[in-house]
């Protein structure tokens, strides 16, 4: 993708090269850890005419353009030594604002990842992202939301994921330093794992020394897996007055940054893509209640958009089912009873409505 085809989509908005979606400071942080590797960051720079006292104002923010580009120059002068590696050491959690205060004051680690799903948009607008539990682990899915070349894609996905491991690790105390009279918990600990759906590099061996955590390439998809013990457990600092007020930050901020780029489907849309997995999607009268309308008033407003609240949870449903039917060894029956149907026949007579295919016959397609 040349500089001047940048397509920029975040969710189901979509957004223009001009987007100030990045906190200025993180580009900053990029040109130290190029220069680290002998690369000269003014070569990032070219031609965007900003100064480092611009990029350390409170506040101040880059385009998603200038974000891709500088993405784009490095991975291409630095990517064969592990630049995605080096950024994320830089990317400590006090750097990302209110995101980096919710996180290192949620009540559990997993409370963390989950808000992390609804604001990543706010500090690495590249990507989505998800959280699928079981009873032994949860895993946070990072997926790309533009096509992208193989050297800006494996330094994005190291440097967010590697990033959000490392940030974990500083929030609960790395397994080296657990409890040595819980020894349990810190072999749970051990099996914490961040995998890629890329190649080995072959710098890989130096930086997998370097962390505390298990590093994995050839992956069916990138992703943090993290042991229940780990996503059960609450951050030093967890404090829920913080959160509380970190949590309402982050909404502000995402407000100001998303005004207009939403309408009122896409934004149920997006509280859907944020529930509870395992349990029921909430019906109709409990989402009018969270976006302080009327069931009335909600069916209008979303007819008026040409569309209803069943096909928008409809869509959800059908996105849940055809990735735990890709990425899980779960049965269709557990399938069904993770996405709180009362039983495999409702489920599979829904699933069929909803893609044409049973859900057999859609694994079946997909493996």
């Amino acid at each position: 993708m040349s500089e001047g085809q940048v397509d920029m989509s975040i969710g189901q908005e979509r957004l223009t090269g001009v987007f100030q979606g990045i906190p200025a400071i993180y580009l900053l942080l990029f040109c130290q850890a190029v220069e680290q590797l002998g690369v000269d960051p003014d070569l990032i720079t070219e031609g965007m005419e900003l100064s480092d006292d611009q990029l350390l104002k409170p506040g101040a923010r880059i385009s998603m353009r200038q974000g891709y580009i500088a993405a784009q120059r490095g991975s291409a002068l630095a990517g064969s030594l592990g630049l995605g590696m080096v950024y994320a050491k830089t990317l400590k959690p006090t750097l990302h604002g209110p995101v980096g205060l919710l996180a290192m004051t949620s009540e559990s680690v997993g409370a963390a990842l989950h808000a992390l799903t609804r604001y990543l948009a706010l500090r690495a607008p590249f990507f989505k992202c998800e959280v699928t539990e079981t009873e032994s682990e949860a895993r946070f899915t990072l997926e790309p939301l533009l096509s992208m070349d193989a050297p800006i894609k494996t330094f994005l996905l190291e440097s967010v994921l590697v990033a959000a491991a490392s940030m974990i690790d500083s929030l609960v105390g790395s397994a080296a330093g657990a409890d040595s009279a819980d020894e349990a918990l810190g072999a749970e600990l051990s099996k914490f794992k961040v995998c890629f759906d890329l190649p080995k590099p072959d710098y890989f061996e130096r930086f997998a020394r370097e962390v505390s955590f298990e590093l994995e390439y050839g992956a069916p998809v990138s992703q943090l897996v993290v042991p229940r013990a780990l996503f059960e457990r609450a951050p030093r600092l967890s404090d829920p007055d913080a959160a509380k007020l970190a949590r309402q930050q982050c909404e502000l901020e995402y407000i100001e940054l998303f005004p207009e780029h939403e309408t009122l489907a896409d934004q149920i849309a997006r509280h859907l893509s944020h529930c509870q997995s395992g349990v029921a999607l909430p019906d109709l009268s409990e989402v009018a209640k969270r976006f302080h309308l009327s069931p009335r008033t909600l069916r209008r407003r979303l007819s008026e958009l040409d569309t209803g609240f069943s096909t928008l949870s409809d869509q959800e449903l059908l996105s849940r089912a055809q990735k735990l039917l890709r990425r899980s060894n779960l049965s269709v029956s557990e399938v069904a009873y993770e996405l709180g149907y009362p039983n495999v026949s409702n489920f599979s007579a829904s699933f069929k409505r909803l893609s044409g295919k049973t859900p057999k016959a859609y694994r079946d397609e997909v493996e």
